[in-house]
C-alpha cells in the first residue's frame, strides 16, 4: 500500500519566500540597535532630570528657607523655593492650604520645573558650543 505524498511547492515560490524571510530578519537586526540606544538615551536623560529635580527639592526642604516649618506646612514653601515661576503658574490661581495635597497639581508643578531644567540645559549646551566655535 502506497501513500501519496503531498505536492511540493513550486521552486520559485519557496525561493521567494526564503528571500523575503531573510530580508525581513536582516531589517530587524539592522534596526534593533537603534531602538535599544534611543530608549536608553532618553531614559538616562529622564533619570538625570529627575535626580536634578529631587536634589533641588531636597535642598529646599532641608535648607534654611523651609526646614523650620512643619512638613505639612512646608509644601507651598518648597514649591516656591524650587521655582517661583512654576509655583505661580500652577498654584497662583488656586494656592494650596497648609497640609493640603493635590497630586494633579503636584505633577503639573514637577513637569513645569523639569521642562525649565531641560530648557536651561539646552541653553547651556548652545552657549558651550558657541564658545567652542569662537575658539576655533
Amino acid at each position: 500500500m502506497t501513500v501519496p505524498l503531498p505536492a511540493s511547492p513550486k521552486p520559485s515560490q519557496s525561493l521567494t519566500t526564503i528571500i523575503l524571510k531573510v530580508l525581513f530578519v536582516m531589517i530587524i537586526l539592522l534596526l534593533l540597535p537603534q531602538f535599544v540606544t534611543s530608549r536608553g538615551a532618553s531614559a538616562r536623560r529622564r533619570r538625570k532630570l529627575a535626580k536634578k529635580y529631587n536634589t533641588i527639592k531636597w535642598d529646599c526642604e532641608h535648607g534654611r528657607t523651609c526646614a523650620r516649618l512643619l512638613p505639612e506646612e512646608r509644601m507651598s514653601c518648597v514649591s516656591n523655593c524650587v521655582s517661583e515661576e512654576c509655583h505661580d503658574t500652577v498654584y497662583g490661581a488656586n494656592p494650596l492650604e497648609d497640609g493640603e495635597v493635590d497630586f494633579r497639581m503636584d505633577r503639573l508643578f514637577e513637569n513645569c520645573v523639569k521642562a525649565d531644567l531641560k530648557e536651561a540645559a539646552k541653553r547651556e549646551r548652545r552657549e558651550r558650543a558657541a564658545l567652542l566655535a569662537k575658539r576655533d
